[in-house]
């Protein structure tokens, strides 16, 4: 639980048996050097796209970085930081600390994966760098760091010891989440037969499709292939279990039998069962008891039979793919609801527009809590105090690797010039130009705005308007004199529109370049199949394509920059927040997602 974001990531070491180029060195910790391509190594896979697979552009790259907060700079000290030197300071302090990790399993481990992903060294080599590691020694580190973390922490970081009054906040904040039941579990696993599972499976898969086809409408011929299809799978599925599975799960369900006689005889002491019954596959606490709420996690069949127990109820055998069950509601728990004090004196001000009875609505609608500790169970209490010291002591055990990952010991050299990554950020940036200021409030998130707008390529082409008289590039002229709405920050129109138009006023008119980041991307958008090869010919916006925008702000929530309603505005006529009104333009091809 504790292993940070740079525990999951390769760092610094030596190049081993095959030669790698590491770079100049980009950093130092206690006598360990860190290359500059082992940091551009690892940047590469946070500019990899996990679903394409494919390399970021500059634009979409420039983008990123700046969403999640980050320059090529700051990124650049993060990873040398928390991804490089931090497990190097860990197996520092561990050996300081007298702490050993187990080289013989992480060996072992290494081989089994040598020769799981590769029959050669080149091919072990390709593998390491596929998952963004420059040698084998960055890897056998990586895992040297893993292993000892735990204990590290443990004799480093005291265990939490929270107040009471943290612990009686703790529990009434959290207890309503664990009403329910306790339970205690007694687990039998079952074999699973991999060719009947797969039968089932196929059985399934042949179901849905023939049930799709049906839906869909496909032509007779269709619909009989995959009744075909679903009859051979129903046939594979009634193939014969593996005798010896079938007869160890004949046993194991006798064994349960006997098993739930007993616990449902009267006087029986179920805790003592399930410790006479453990298995491995189950881990329980002493008698069986997996804590309040836990039906959350137990499979459906589970879950279904537990809602309608009762306190001291034990269940009939319950059996899923994979396992029977025998459960006990040990306690039960029943949260108090929350109540709403005045409701009705809140309706009555809920049109009030003075601030004296906003706040007085404000406060008529506060949660009134009915939370009587006292009635929690004990075992309840337990269980969240032990939830709120694993919380407070991971929180601490965080804050002891920050504080390592910031020391002072870590000599970072300046950043050179010519990386990869280091890409121009103003390809994630709008230029701004106001032609004309306008006058009144400044438009803000979720404000509703009310524009007139012309959107051209880098060649002057445009692709669309609602300004009357314009000539689009398809020939059309504007002649609807139609504005358009827009919410800011609903995600209605493109990113470079969210941000640009931020701070207008009414009248103003202001020139955006967006670049494609900002806009379309490197997907471009209208695209056009001319010859019916699945392929686009031509976009109305280009893959990748700079927008430029004329932008005039008409009205800002319905009202002009003297701060009085537009008798003739589009938003007079309670059209806010929506789209394709007479009075507002649908056409926003290179505005609106």
């Amino acid at each position: 639980m504790v292993l940070v974001v740079a525990l999951a990531l390769p760092f610094s070491g030596c190049t081993g048996s095959n030669a790698v180029d590491l770079g100049p060195v980009a950093a130092t910790v206690r006598g360990t050097d860190i290359y500059e391509n082992e940091i551009a190594k690892r940047i590469e896979f946070y500019r990899t796209d996990t679903y394409s697979g494919e390399v970021m552009d500059d634009a979409t790259w420039a983008y990123t970085l700046k969403t999640n907060g980050y320059t090529p700079e700051t990124l650049r000290e993060f990873v040398i930081r928390d991804v490089f030197a931090l497990p190097v300071l860990i197996l520092s302090e561990a050996e300081a600390a007298g702490i050993t990790p187990d080289t013989t399993t992480i060996d072992d481990q290494i081989a089994e994966q040598k020769a799981a992903y590769a029959s050669t060294e080149t091919g072990w080599q390709e593998w390491l760098e596929a998952n963004y590691f420059l040698s084998e020694d960055a890897y056998r580190k990586l895992l040297l760091a893993e292993n000892v973390i735990q204990p590290l922490l443990d004799a480093k970081v005291p265990t939490a010891v929270p107040t009471q009054e943290e612990i009686d906040t703790y529990i009434e904040e959290n207890a309503s989440s664990y009403a329910g039941k306790r339970l205690s579990v007694i687990y039998f696993p079952l074999e699973v037969d991999p060719v009947v599972t797969a039968a089932e499976e196929a059985e399934t898969a042949a179901l849905s499709a023939e049930a799709t086809a049906a839906a869909e409408g496909a032509t007779e011929d269709d619909i009989a292939a995959a009744t075909t299809a679903r009859q051979a799978a129903d046939e594979a599925a009634a193939v014969t279990p593996d005798a010896t599975i079938a007869a160890n799960n004949a046993a194991t369900r006798t064994k349960a039998e006997e098993v739930l006689a007993e616990a449902q005889a009267e006087g029986s002491d179920f805790a003592a069962l399930a410790d006479a019954n453990i298995s491995d596959a189950y881990p329980t606490k002493e008698g069986g008891d997996i804590g309040w709420g836990a039906a959350y996690y137990l499979p459906t069949e589970c879950s279904t039979v537990v809602e309608t127990m009762a306190a001291g109820e034990v269940s009939d055998l319950i059996e899923t793919d994979d396992a029977i069950y025998i459960i006990k509601a040990t306690e039960e728990y029943v949260a108090p609801e929350t109540e709403t004090e005045a409701e009705a004196e809140a309706e009555a001000t809920e049109e009030a527009t003075d601030e004296a009875a906003d706040e007085e609505a404000d406060e008529a609608t506060e949660e009134e809590s009915n939370f009587d500790l006292a009635a929690v169970p004990e075992s309840l209490k337990t269980q969240l105090t032990e939830d709120l010291v694993e919380e407070q002591t991971y929180e601490d055990q965080q804050a002891w690797m920050e504080e390592l990952s910031n020391s002072d010991e870590i000599v970072i050299n300046p950043m050179p010039t010519g990386l990869a990554y280091a890409v121009d950020m103003t390809l994630a940036e709008v230029q701004i130009t106001d032609t004309v200021v306008g006058e009144g409030a400044a438009a803000q998130t979720g404000d509703l705005l009310e524009v007139k707008y012309t959107g051209m390529l880098e060649d002057g082409t445009v692709f669309d308007s609602n300004v009357v008289g314009t000539v689009k590039s398809d020939g059309t002229t504007v002649t609807d004199d139609q504005t358009f709405l827009v919410t800011l920050g609903e995600g209605s129109v493109i990113t470079g529109w969210e941000e640009g138009l931020i701070g207008m006023q009414v009248g103003g008119k202001r020139t955006l370049v967006i670049p494609s980041a900002l806009g379309y991307g490197s997907s471009g958008s209208g695209g056009v199949d001319d010859d019916g090869d699945g392929v686009y010919d031509s976009y109305t916006i280009p893959p990748g394509a700079t927008l430029t925008f004329e932008i005039e702000l008409i009205s800002l929530n319905g009202l002009g920059a003297d701060g009085l309603p537009l008798v003739n505005s589009s938003t007079d006529e309670g059209t806010e927040g929506t789209e394709g009104t007479d009075s507002t333009d649908t056409g926003t091809e290179g505005a609106t997602e």
